[in-house]
């Protein structure tokens, strides 16, 4: 259940209501695609539909609990049932009572036989422990930094920014990362089209940034790279760049 969480970002309500034979309908995967589509939380219910990839390792634990499920002769109509064969409640308190009180506690004893100390969790962290913490919050979070934010919303089922935004509020040695990606792409890609040899200039790369200016923002984003261009080249910010790389 909680690789659901973690693998696709879906919510309990969501994964409890899943059907065993992964047609719908609240969750239906297409294993020759390599796509997921999920029912979520919308007007009347499960009714808003979003879809993202089926990654390989998780496609293969999925399969593998369906196969386990079949070993043990299990013909639940729920993709997940209790060991009374009973279908998980609706409401995600009895399954964070059993993480609380059963889960993380043996967790915690074996990391102690294995004198793992640091990785064992406090009675505080345990008390505050949900499953959206432990499963679909685990989902924004490492995903937040790879992803476009609208994006990101889309995988997540989300329609206010303002809720995303838990999960993007990125410190700043994760903002120096992100667009040190994103300045290798774009040199990556003007090295790609440009003459073997040939060198890219910071005028180039300037110029490659400019072209990606925000649709009516272009003077702000200019300004941004101006003053980049006046850091790094100790230049008059009122001096013009070239927006076409230079060799």
């Amino acid at each position: 259940m909680l690789y659901l969480m973690q693998w696709l970002g879906m919510r309990y309500l969501e994964v409890v209501s899943a059907k065993g034979t992964l047609d719908g309908p609240t969750l239906k995967v297409d294993w020759a695609k390599s796509w997921v589509t999920i029912w979520g939380k919308g007007k009347g219910g499960l009714s808003k539909m979003r879809s993202l990839p089926l990654r390989a390792e998780f496609a293969k634990k999925l399969k593998d609990y369906l196969q386990w499920r079949q070993d043990h002769g299990i013909t639940s109509e729920s993709l997940f049932v209790t060991t009374w064969n009973l279908a998980w409640s609706e409401s995600s308190w009895g399954f964070n009572k059993t993480i609380r009180t059963l889960c993380l506690p043996r967790f915690n004893m074996w990391e102690q036989i294995q004198n793992r100390f640091d990785l064992m969790f406090s009675q505080e962290e345990i008390r505050k422990m949900t499953t959206h913490k432990m499963g679909r919050h685990v989902f924004g979070t490492v995903y937040a930094p790879q992803l476009p934010a609208k994006t990101l919303m889309e995988y997540l089922g989300i329609t206010k920014y303002s809720v995303v935004q838990r999960y993007i509020n990125f410190s700043k040695t994760e903002k120096i990362d992100q667009f040190e990606r994103a300045t290798q792409g774009i040199v990556g890609s003007e090295n790609h089209a440009s003459k073997p040899g040939a060198e890219l200039t910071l005028a180039g790369l300037l110029g490659e940034l400019r072209r990606l200016a925000p649709k009516g923002r272009e003077q702000a984003w200019n300004a941004f790279l101006d003053g980049l261009r006046a850091l790094f080249l100790e230049l008059p910010v009122s001096q013009p760049v070239s927006a076409n790389p230079v060799d």
